[in-house]
């Protein structure tokens, strides 16, 4: 079953890649909009329930015996804060302490895909070519799964899993401060659910969204480097280039436009794309035909 979907996948995400679409170099417009969408849901669902607790009346209240100073109050909704992005954003079953023992890992599908579309298109750049591929059963039915493939998805998704708690980490402050202050100015309910729930939008929301939708473009640009470097590319890793392409639109910024048309060998390639939040950039092999 799992050499089947690796199949299914593996087909659909080549399909994608040979349909062109204008002003999406990369062919991932969908994907990105799908996690962009994922990610502002789960914290949405964070601060619906934030309102809602503050608005009843039980977000600061203390454990009985507890001195309900506003350090204490504050407290204990960091604690049901804390709770909240583990079920809701950051999918997390069990810790210890401050440790995640055991994820679910509901951004991978999303981080997979994305690779499997950079790899393919260093599949069909690297055939235009005239390189050849290797095409066997047993490549299609677990291309993923090879050690190189399986290693640079592991970082990734476990860089992604940690770009998302930082995000979390983020808002969690900016709401210590906005409680603090709502408290201090003893504001009624509905005022201080309305500022708690700012920080959500402004600081999870926005930087969740950028979060995925450079993911995106991240996976698929180690993709293409990797699957090119699987097929011949390490053996003239010094000689063999990419080009660096954008969108070719009024939308690319600056510091895209500057790079574009320059060229890169495969090592210096890591890392320069995505070159910015929401950047839209792809590699194009030089490889001889």
């Amino acid at each position: 079953m799992g050499a089947l979907k690796d199949t299914l996948l593996l087909l659909f995400a080549e399909l994608t890649v040979l349909a062109a679409r204008t002003g999406d170099p990369t062919r991932t417009l969908t994907l990105r909009g799908q996690y962009a969408r994922a990610v502002r849901r789960r914290f949405v669902a964070v601060r619906r329930a934030l309102r809602a607790r503050v608005e009843g009346g039980d977000a600061f209240r203390v454990a009985p015996g507890v001195v309900p100073t506003i350090e204490a109050q504050v407290t204990a909704f960091l604690v049901w804060l804390a709770g909240q992005w583990d079920a809701e954003v950051l999918d997390v079953p069990a810790r210890d302490a401050a440790v995640v023992t055991s994820r679910r890992r509901w951004q991978d599908r999303y981080v997979q895909s994305a690779y499997l579309r950079g790899v393919l298109d260093a599949r069909q750049q690297l055939r235009q070519a005239g390189t050849t591929l290797d095409t066997g059963a047993a490549v299609f039915g677990g291309l993923l799964a090879l050690p190189v493939h399986a290693e640079a998805l592991n970082l990734l998704t476990t860089q992604a899993f940690a770009d998302l708690q930082a995000i979390t980490d983020a808002t969690t402050q900016a709401l210590r401060r906005e409680a603090v202050t709502g408290l201090l100015s003893e504001e009624t309910l509905p005022v201080l659910a309305a500022r708690l729930q700012a920080p959500v939008t402004q600081v999870g929301i926005r930087r969740g969204e950028v979060l995925a939708r450079t993911g995106v473009i991240a996976a698929v640009a180690q993709g293409t480097l990797t699957e090119a470097v699987r097929h011949g590319v390490t053996q003239v890793r010094a000689e063999v280039e990419y080009v660096f392409t954008t969108a070719g639109d009024a939308r690319v910024c600056n510091r895209c436009a500057d790079l574009a048309g320059r060229t890169f060998t495969i090592t210096a390639a890591r890392g320069v794309i995505p070159v910015h939040g929401r950047c839209r950039c792809k590699w194009t092999l030089l490889a001889e035909k």
